[in-house]
């Protein structure tokens, strides 16, 4: 059994703009952040013998040094970049009101995820997912027997994540990906197995 704590990216100035940080868009984390855990997760990852790892983007790699460095943590970082956000293509970095003038039909961010849009270079649900599915299976790999994982991430990788353990048809996972997103800094748990 394998238990994955995602973590997502502290802020970025995406972020704060409300644009479509996608996985092209390798921006750094808001200058003076620090991670900030409840005692309970606290508590419960310095309990765990974890292996650390990120998506190889800049926002992960300096919010994995800094939850490291809370968690008094030494070891190689495991780069696992099949678990980048979701490809933008040309709506990467665009507003939502900029991305609404070409979907009209959208009325918050998550809803992007109804849309396959070719002529844009956007990345299916469907390839998202199976690209997530592959993180999965390298995480599941990385981790040794009563190891768990610390995976700092993105919010639709975190969702992604949940998707594909939960659900089982392209329908429901959408659901879930169109759910809230999960804030900057807060811990998700994921057991396997």
């Amino acid at each position: 059994m394998l238990t994955i704590y995602a973590l997502r990216h502290l802020k970025t100035q995406d972020n704060l703009d409300q644009r479509f940080g996608s996985a092209e868009r390798d921006i750094p984390i808001l200058r003076g952040q620090t991670v900030t855990l409840t005692a309970q997760d606290n508590a419960m990852l310095q309990a765990q013998n974890l292996v650390i790892a990120h998506t190889g983007m800049i926002r992960t790699v300096q919010t994995a040094k800094l939850i490291a460095q809370a968690l008094h943590w030494t070891g190689q970082m495991a780069e696992v970049p099949e678990l980048r956000e979701r490809f933008g293509g040309q709506l990467a970095g665009m507003s939502f009101p900029a991305i609404q003038q070409h979907f009209s039909q959208l009325d918050t961010p998550n809803q992007l995820w109804q849309i396959d849009a070719d002529e844009f270079n956007l990345e299916s649900a469907q390839a998202f997912l199976t690209r997530i599915k592959e993180g999965i299976d390298q995480l599941k790999d990385l981790a040794q027997e009563g190891q768990g994982v610390l995976l700092v991430a993105h919010a639709g990788t975190i969702k992604g994540i949940r998707a594909c353990l939960e659900a089982h048809t392209l329908e429901s996972q959408r659901a879930i990906l169109m759910q809230p997103t999960p804030n900057n800094g807060q811990l998700h748990r994921f057991t396997i197995g």
